[in-house]
């Protein structure tokens, strides 16, 4: 999709805002691809076009469509009151609109936005009237309503009226051959049957949804799919698999940055979590989706991550706060309106109270859930066992009866349910696990015949590298022919090794070759129309540039060779002690330029271990430049090393300036910046510390920084000393 980006931009800055909707069409249709993938950077792309004529063209459909797409992105990144500052705007020039069913339309846009805050019954309210004020001939637009009304009535646990809509949803898909609703209304309809316990018909709709969702290559809809197969998963007690599943769907909803989607995530994670008896890591991802949703100010969905938050602090034994974790949720689903999420939440609560020991408060829960209509049969046969226990305990041995018979006869249909699904649960095993690895975002096959995900990703992280190369060799064009041919080799090394790259590597350093490439550009531009003064500083310029791009790249491809399980490790015994000591002596004139002191202590311990010279002098020198570049001229850098237990170990550390507590697990990641001196400003690629931290780990230790008391960064390396390694001649990284 970034490529798609790309060529988008260039169709703006070739083509002028044009008042008339056909000259917009093409990139209308390319916006809206850009949208449902990365919406903020299609929000950025909107209000480029939105900006290029300072007079608002209110009679054209195009930029009415454009308005109603920036309200859209504003929606998903969770930007709430923005998008309703622009939907009265829109309003009050509504009139001067030239499409029929702008009113329609607005109104959707309006519902979209409010059932993104669980506001359903406003929401309703807007849809109703669009589809009472709607012409018949817009039937998108009567489609789109139909879905929303069903994922107001799903949310309601009203599913019948939910199956209504959503498959009038999908009859006017298909007649209209829209693949991308189509994709969407299977995926609303499969969760309906799921909640409604029908696992066949859930797995079938999704299955579709999936497939479609993988022809178009649409991440947020794969991420729903990975989502709701991960739920499906979870229904049939295969428990690692659906949190596999939901770790996928969370990774893309955080490239994707829509809130809501991310808390979903987070807070699935957590009943898995807690199903399989890890409390307090539960708790952790719980927490996190109840704050966003808090931030959101989303009741319906912070009623259900409450709830699940009341089972872990009951398994924990906190049994106050779980009565007011619970109390708190049950307002709120009572407030939005969440029928199934109000069950949820008095079961959770009769759990409390029956922890208390408050029988009749439990009763009267579990007895009001039983007057409310569609209970699931898993529901009813929880209710029915707990009713039965309590009136035991209370003697009433006759209404003890009753409840065990019906807890029986619910048994009795969840049984037939169960053994019809066995077979569909066996096949959901075997081809949702071929799934999981054609989709797994940290994962990439080279055959084009299995056309997963990460495929997809990469042949368009391919287009984006080839097209960076490209403008490269451009470059070079105008400057010297020798250097074109060579950088016409590194795109040629480029394109071969794109395809073990990672898309999500991909994503992260488009935005840091931009700076060199802007640099380059502006240098040949001064030069092509001569207002260089100094044609040798101009030469340099763009060789500091060329040879800036020349790193990141380097260090892009010996990452992704770590992350693709590629790089080899030749491993012999070796002293980390003179390892050291050569470093130490190598890099002392580079810090002697900055009055640095480099100090080398070295333990008077043999220090030896399995691993590979040049890939462990890689480490060593990696964090004595990141100490050179990153500490105040004078400043003080110090090595050591030590014996501990069975690893030797190695620590860097110098003086000021320091990192924030908040940021020492972050500088190992890939292209991150710390607040003041994380800069390619310095020459590097980001990637060292990310590549050194690859090359520790292969060598089974591990990397580590901390406060240093000289005031600045403190960086340990621990690797296990040769008598306490595996017997192994040779390595890979580890995935």
């Amino acid at each position: 999709m970034l490529f798609v980006q790309a060529l988008f931009t260039l169709f703006l800055l070739l083509t002028p805002f044009s008042t008339h909707a056909s000259a917009l069409l093409p990139t209308l249709e390319t916006l809206k691809l850009l949208l449902t993938d990365n919406p903020s950077v299609a929000l950025e792309e909107i209000d480029t076009l939105l900006n290029k004529n300072t007079t608002p063209t209110y009679l054209s459909a195009a930029w009415f469509k454009l308005s109603l797409m920036k309200i859209e992105a504003h929606s998903l990144l969770g930007h709430y009151e923005t998008a309703y500052q622009a939907i009265d705007e829109l309003n009050q020039v509504l009139d001067k609109v030239a499409d029929p069913d702008a009113k329609s339309k607005l109104l959707l846009s309006h519902a979209t936005v409010l059932l993104s805050q669980n506001r359903a019954t406003e929401a309703e309210e807007k849809l109703e009237l669009a589809l009472n004020t709607t012409s018949q001939a817009d039937e998108r637009l009567i489609a789109d309503i139909h879905d929303r009304l069903a994922h107001i009535n799903r949310f309601r646990a009203n599913y019948r009226s939910a199956l209504n809509h959503a498959e009038q949803a999908i009859q006017i898909a298909k007649r209209i051959n829209d693949v991308p609703r189509l994709a969407s209304f299977y995926n609303q309809i499969g969760i309906v049957y799921d909640y409604m316990g029908q696992i066949e018909q859930a797995i079938s709709y999704h299955e579709q949804s999936l497939m479609l969702q993988r022809k178009r290559n649409n991440q947020q809809g794969i991420s729903n799919s990975l989502y709701n197969i991960g739920e499906l998963y979870r229904d049939l007690e295969e428990f690692p698999l659906a949190l596999s599943h939901f770790e996928q769907a969370l990774r893309v909803d955080k490239l994707l940055g829509n809130p809501r989607h991310i808390a979903n995530s987070y807070g699935k994670i957590g009943q898995v979590l807690y199903q399989q008896g890890e409390y307090k890591q539960a708790q952790v991802f719980i927490l996190n989706g109840l704050a966003l949703t808090k931030k959101m100010e989303a009741d319906s969905d912070t009623a259900w991550q409450l709830s699940n938050l009341v089972n872990v602090q009951l398994a924990q034994g906190d049994v106050n706060e779980a009565l007011n974790s619970a109390n708190e949720a049950l307002t709120l689903a009572i407030k939005s309106g969440a029928n199934r999420t109000e069950r949820t939440v008095r079961l959770a609560l009769a759990n409390v109270y029956l922890a208390q020991d408050k029988s009749e408060d439990a009763k009267e829960q579990l007895e009001l859930l039983l007057k409310q209509p569609q209970l699931g049969t898993q529901t009813q046969s929880d209710i029915h066992k707990q009713l039965a226990a309590i009136y035991q305990q209370a003697g009433a041995f006759e209404a003890a009866l009753a409840q065990l018979k019906q807890y029986q006869q619910a048994q009795t249909e969840l049984k037939k349910v169960s053994d019809k699904n066995k077979a569909y649960k066996m096949a959901l095993n075997i081809e949702l696990v071929k799934k999981e690895q054609a989709l797994s975002l940290l994962q990439k096959e080279q055959s084009l015949q299995q056309a997963n995900l990460e495929n997809l990703k990469l042949q368009r992280g391919l287009a984006i590298a080839s097209a960076l190369l490209l403008l490269a060799g451009l470059a070079i064009y105008f400057l010297r022919q020798r250097q074109k041919q060579k950088l016409e080799a590194l795109e040629q090394h480029m394109a071969a090794r794109a395809l073990e790259q990672k898309n999500q590597l991909l994503a992260d350093i488009s935005h840091e070759l931009r700076t060199p490439l802007t640099g380059l550009k502006l240098t040949i531009e001064a030069m092509q129309f001569n207002i260089e003064p100094d044609i040798d500083v101009a030469y340099k310029k763009v060789n500091s540039k060329i040879n800036q791009l020349d790193t990141l790249i380097s260090d892009i491809y010996q990452s992704a060779k770590f992350d693709n399980n590629v790089m080899s490790l030749e491993l012999r015994p070796l002293d980390i002690n003179t390892l050291v000591k050569d470093c130490c002596s190598e890099l002392t004139p580079v810090f002697a330029k900055k009055q640095q002191s480099l100090r080398c202590n070295l333990s008077g311990q043999v220090l030896q271990v399995e691993g590979d010279p040049q890939r462990l002098k890689q480490v060593i020198l990696n964090l004595l430049r990141n100490s050179h570049f990153y500490t105040d001229a004078a400043g003080t850098s110090l090595v050591h090393t030590r014996l501990v237990d069975s690893y030797a170990i190695i620590t860097v550390e110098d003086s000021s300036p320091g990192v924030a507590t908040s940021e020492l697990d972050k500088i190992f990641e890939r292209l991150y910046r710390c607040e003041h001196s994380r800069s390619r400003d310095l020459g590097g690629s980001g990637l060292g510390l990310a590549i050194s931290k690859h090359i520790v780990l292969a060598h089974h230790g591990s990397i580590n920084a901390n406060h240093s008391p000289l005031g600045g960064l403190l960086v340990e390396v621990k690797l296990p000393i040769k008598s306490a390694q595996n017997d192994i001649g040779h390595a890979k990284s580890p995935q």
